[in-house]
């Protein structure tokens, strides 16, 4: 009886120091927005349906045991402060930081709210929004108060404030038009990253906004109907996003029709070669109509997996009419006539599919393959009269593109050793080329693979926080008979640094590598200008960039100021040059030398209750291989007013000049002049009216001046300017039942 009284203590023994050895540590610290410790705070803990613990915190410091690893939910209030939840899996002793930012009260209308902390992140910043902004029922102008962004809410545009175009995540995941659908009440917070990962740049992104959405939010039946039109007619849309769904299955999509009708310049041009000379003056006009839809199906099996299924269709028609009047000079001036007429039919699909697996630690391991289908057909005539001789070109080009993507990426996401992500991605693509017109047809293959390995490190060290990646990439070019392989790396990196008084500084590398696109590589001539032939050349290898960046920020009260250098260099650069072949001109490509830019700016942004002021100025220098130093400035800003149901918007943007390797580009007036009044009849209707371009007529001045080949050219845009138009939307957003989140890529 004793050994049996003995074996029953040792195994009770036995258990317990296994359960003991079983359970995890929590230690929970509670701060306000001053970096203040927190008494009192209510903190409870549930895994699934079951709490495990509640209790008051009575000492800022609260240490808890968790009964085993894995997921929990962790909960933090307090009197006076926002609710601080989150979700996540614990498989050691782990020490977790929560700062609590002050409530919102609304007074009447009138939201008050205190200042909370600015999140720095590695690459860029996280930012809460205001209840005023959660109520607003729109996600455009919820997320207009982000003070790193530039938010058309009438026409559902973002961008940076230097007009930068950002990649949508959702949940950190990359997203198929994701922005309209949110509701704004849902969105948990919003990262903005302004230094990409090794990841994001093979597919040529520069900048992120990542919305985070609460969990459990439920589902709203979307339906969002819109047309906008030019005032005479000449530029216009419509159509409708819809979106509506099961706990399990949910469907999306859109389709719009968008044409361009008889969109006028004034066109004059000088050109001369060694042995002939025009000058010509006219019209050109632009026009175009077509399809666009797009349709996704989500399907959620269980907790873990996630599939997505999308298709998006296009149909587009597009013409360029070009009518000219001028001299033609060779030993003696001749009258010219010039018509020229171009016809482009493009026809494409996109599918895509998408999985996404969600391990019990929270990693997670996405797969996605898609498929693009495209194809191309250009017809162009020009017909020219001079010296009583009539002279007619033709021009007819198929191009066919098929291109297959397969990429794979696993994330821990973040853990007490940092975040470690890892992935692969093969892309195969071939361009059919065709000269229809050729006698015989003249065909060319172009043949693009690679293969992208890349790895990717953040983590933070007090108060800096850095992120480190790599990615190496097998490239292969195929055209005609000539192949050319080579490994090329990609870089990215960031240190930022959050200084005392809300301060930041960044500091942040890449290198990058890019191939030629497939225009640059045919080899037949496909331009109808009798002076200048444009051809391709099949011999071009990769460019390579680097790129090195230091920005300092410094936020007030309602005022966010920004300092930043930035320096461009880039080896074996693909440059447009011109030679003589016997009597003709032609264009090509060449890899030539060194590219190098520097720039310096400064802006600033005020955010008030209902005013937003953003301007900015900037200083550039260019150095193209074997040419002087070229420098150019620039100015852009923009405003926004909200009175009653009412806000005017608008945006002024002027640069100097620019420049190619080849040419320089005179504004004449400021390259954007938009202004647009907008008016919230219901919830649920917008109604606006805008100017696309309101500072008189926008031309600009383009000159060559080449050892064989010189050019003067100058465009007026004339039926863009001052034209008004009118935009009407209505939105309905219904409340239904546990939403599925989009996470399909980008197509």
């Amino acid at each position: 009886m004793r050994k049996t009284y003995k074996f029953v203590l040792m195994l009770f023994a036995i258990v317990y120091a296994l359960n003991v050895s079983a359970q995890v540590s929590l230690e929970i610290n509670v701060k306000n927005a001053n970096n203040e410790q927190l008494v009192g705070s209510e903190i409870s803990v549930t895994a699934g349906d079951s709490t495990i613990s509640f209790a008051i915190m009575s000492n800022p410091n609260y240490t808890m045991k968790l009964p085993s690893a894995g997921s929990y939910e962790i909960s933090v209030a307090h009197l006076g402060y926002a609710p601080f939840n989150l979700n996540k899996y614990f498989s050691k002793d782990s020490t977790l930081s929560v700062v609590l930012e002050p409530c919102a009260v609304d007074l009447e209308g009138v939201v008050v709210q205190g200042k909370g902390p600015r999140k720095i992140t590695a690459t860029g910043e996280v930012f809460h929004l205001s209840q005023k902004a959660k109520k607003s029922g729109d996600p455009f102008r919820a997320l207009s108060e982000i003070p790193l962004l530039n938010v058309d809410i009438i026409n559902q545009k973002v961008t940076t404030n230097a007009g930068d175009p950002l990649l949508v995540l959702v949940d950190g995941h990359l997203q198929n038009s994701g922005i309209s659908p949110i509701d704004p009440k849902f969105i948990e917070n919003v990262e903005i990253s302004e230094v990409v990962s090794a990841r994001y740049l093979k597919m040529g992104v520069k900048k992120i906004i990542n919305i985070r959405l609460k969990k459990n939010r439920p589902l709203y039946a979307y339906t969002d109907i819109r047309t906008r039109h030019d005032i005479p007619l000449r530029e216009g849309f419509g159509g409708a996003n819809f979106e509506f769904g099961k706990k399990k299955f949910a469907v999306s999509g859109s389709v719009f029709y968008n044409y361009l009708h008889k969109d006028k310049s004034d066109f004059e041009r000088e050109e001369q070669s060694p042995s002939v000379s025009r000058i010509l003056k006219g019209e050109k006009i632009d026009g175009k109509h077509g399809w666009e839809s797009s349709v996704m199906a989500k399907w959620v099996p269980n907790n873990a997996d996630y599939f997505s299924f999308a298709i998006k269709t296009l149909a587009q028609n597009s013409s360029i009419s070009r009518n000219l009047e001028g001299q033609y000079i060779k030993n003696q001036s001749f009258q010219l006539n010039s018509d020229f007429q171009n016809r482009d039919k493009t026809d494409g699909v996109l599918g895509g599919i998408y999985h996404e697996h969600t391990f019990k630690n929270e990693s997670v391991l996405t797969t996605f393959f898609q498929y693009n289908y495209c194809i191309s057909k250009i017809n162009e005539t020009l017909n020219e009269n001079f010296n009583n001789t009539h002279q007619e070109t033709n021009y007819g080009e198929k191009t066919a593109r098929n291109q297959y993507t397969l990429s794979v990426d696993f994330d821990t996401q973040e853990k007490s050793f940092g975040d470690i992500n890892i992935g692969n991605e093969l892309e195969y693509t071939l361009d059919k080329n065709k000269d229809v017109l050729a006698i015989p047809p003249v065909s060319v293959d172009v043949t693009r693979w690679s293969n992208y390995t890349y790895l990717g490190y953040t983590n933070s060290w007090k108060k800096l926080f850095y992120m480190a990646s790599i990615g190496l990439e097998h490239l292969g070019v195929k055209v005609l008979e000539h192949t050319h392989t080579c490994w090329r790396p990609r870089i990215s990196t960031s240190f930022s640094l959050q200084l005392p008084r809300r301060q930041s500084l960044r500091l942040a590398y890449n290198l990058d590598n890019s191939l030629p696109s497939s225009d640059m590589l045919f080899t037949f001539d496909n331009t109808l200008n009798p002076m200048l032939h444009l051809e391709g050349n099949p011999y071009l290898i990769p460019e390579q960039k680097h790129s090195l960046s230091l920005y300092y920020n410094k936020d007030f009260k309602n005022v966010r100021a920004t300092i930043y250098a930035l320096h461009k260099q880039e080896v074996n650069i693909i440059e447009p040059y011109i030679y003589s072949n016997g009597q003709i001109q032609i264009q090509s490509y060449k890899n030539n030398g060194t590219y190098k830019e520097s720039r310096i700016g400064a802006s600033t942004r005020y955010g008030g209750k209902d005013l937003t002021l953003f301007l900015a100025a900037s200083h550039e220098w260019k150095n193209f291989n074997g040419q002087g130093v070229k420098t150019s400035v620039g100015i852009n800003g923009y405003v926004r007013w909200d009175f009653g149901n009412f806000f005017i918007y608008s945006r002024l943007g002027w640069k100097n000049r620019d420049y190619t390797p080849i040419s320089t580009i005179k504004y004449e007036n400021p390259i954007e002049a938009h202004i647009q009044i907008a008016w919230q009849a219901t919830k649920q209707v917008y109604v606006s009216v805008g100017l696309p371009y309101f500072w008189g007529k926008k031309s600009q001045i383009t000159t060559i001046d080449q050892s064989v080949y010189k050019s003067w050219q100058r465009d007026c845009f004339r039926s863009m300017s001052l034209r008004p138009w009118i935009l009407i939307s209505w939105t309905l957003r219904k409340n239904a039942k546990e939403a599925i989140p989009n996470k399909m890529p980008d197509l």
